[in-house]
């Protein structure tokens, strides 16, 4: 904690309301929520391994990229390593019913998933329910709106058919909600997680992206952190770190084998409090969910230079040495204090 010297009215301005505590360290250990990823974690680029509790979050991306994944993941990580924590999904989609069984080891009992795309039933239950439960001691650490894109507009609510197109409605819905949701979040040190689904980017020329997240400018100033998600499609994304293929032994109709994962990239896209256009990557297995998180250490730890490489051969990390990278692999998924040793130098990175 840094302390702070100030004239004689610091301590007067001080005790105004919404004044800033600049002694508090928003990237503290306990200040910062992580993902069960090591690399979606690493992405946020900071000492804390994640994003503040008060920050916002928008992962974006094509249709089936993987958006609820990680913010599955958070949630994951979050209720593993505070048994007292909750966190609450809103799933505009209307699929949470559908999603019952999930991939991740969540507990049922602590996370709730609301099936809703009125905006009244989202914004006004976060902030005249939800919020009072906050402030009478309810351990929420994670509100989740997926997507963005599924909340209606107001006044399509009054609507009486789908011929009655109001234009500007949904932006302006989601405007006045998340100004009245937001300052309310960041006080309580609750992480706003949404997603956001990708649009063409009409009119793009030259090296302009096809697609653009499908937001307005006025939800694009309230999140911090813009990550976009993404299938890898590449022949390295249908593979583990040693080349082993996401294959079962089933095959179907046309004698193809049976796809059981692939891998999902991560880019920060935007980052309003550190380094943009950091990438990292994770696997998930249909069955199992995330997998092979070890291996992803093993990547960042070789390309930030944690561990160095005299050579071709060997790979080397303080008392450490490994002569094929199949042996590292294997090394690091076979020890939980290697994996440690090594995420905490790469923190060292950022600190």
């Amino acid at each position: 904690m840094v302390e702070i010297k100030g004239n004689k009215w610091f301590k007067s301005l001080m005790d105004l309301d919404g004044a800033v505590d600049k002694s508090l360290d928003p990237y503290r250990d306990e200040n910062i929520i992580r993902s069960s990823s090591p690399s979606l974690s690493w992405i946020f680029a900071n000492k804390g391994f994640g994003p503040p509790r008060n920050s916002s979050v928008l992962a974006y991306g094509l249709a089936k990229g993987g958006k609820s994944l990680t913010a599955n993941m958070f949630i994951q990580e979050e209720l593993r390593v505070n048994p007292d924590a909750m966190a609450i999904t809103f799933n505009t989609e209307i699929r949470g019913a559908l999603q019952t069984g999930s991939l991740f080891s969540i507990d049922p009992a602590r996370h709730i998933t609301f099936d809703l795309n009125d905006p009244v039933g989202i914004f006004d239950k976060i902030e005249k329910e939800i919020i009072p439960m906050v402030d009478e001691g309810m351990k929420l650490s994670i509100i989740v709106i997926d997507s963005l894109n599924g909340i209606r507009g107001t006044k399509s609510l009054n609507s009486d058919s789908v011929d009655n197109h109001l234009i500007g409605d949904e932006a302006l819905t989601l405007k006045a909600g998340l100004k009245r949701i937001i300052p309310l979040l960041k006080k309580r040190n609750i992480l706003f997680f949404c997603t956001a689904h990708m649009t063409a980017n009409i009119g793009a020329m030259g090296h302009a992206p096809k697609n653009k997240a499908g937001i307005s400018y006025y939800t694009r100033h309230s999140f911090e952190y813009f990550v976009e998600v993404s299938r890898d499609g590449s022949a390295d994304g249908k593979v583990d770190i040693l080349g082993n293929k996401f294959e079962g032994d089933t095959k179907d109709m046309k004698d193809n084998k049976q796809i059981t994962g692939h891998r999902i990239f991560v880019k920060m896209d935007e980052n309003s409090l550190g380094t943009s256009k950091r990438t990292g990557e994770f696997t998930i297995d249909y069955k199992k969910g995330p997998i092979n998180t070890e291996d992803e250490i093993v990547e960042i730890s070789i390309n930030t230079k944690i561990v160095e490489r005299p050579n071709n051969r060997t790979y080397t990390f303080e008392e450490f040495k490994f002569t094929s990278k199949e042996e590292f692999v294997l090394a690091v998924r076979g020890s939980k204090e290697l994996q440690v040793r090594l995420i905490d130098k790469i923190r060292a990175k950022d600190a």
